[in-house]
């Protein structure tokens, strides 16, 4: 599972790529709960995951 986050000051973007769906699901999990966590002071609730177009 290869996971990228990058930031600015107006937002975050997350690329996940996981070998299947388990795995795709269990990182999302692992991201949004450690972001949920430690942006705490931006009242963060959940995220919003949009899938790729495939290549």
């Amino acid at each position: 599972m290869v996971a990228n986050i990058s930031s600015s000051s107006a937002s975050t973007s997350r690329t996940l790529n996981a070998p299947d769906e388990e795995s795709l699901n269990r990182g999302k999990g692992a991201i949004e709960s450690h972001l949920v966590r430690f942006a705490f002071r931006e009242k963060l609730e959940r995220l919003d995951w949009k899938s790729a177009e495939p290549a």
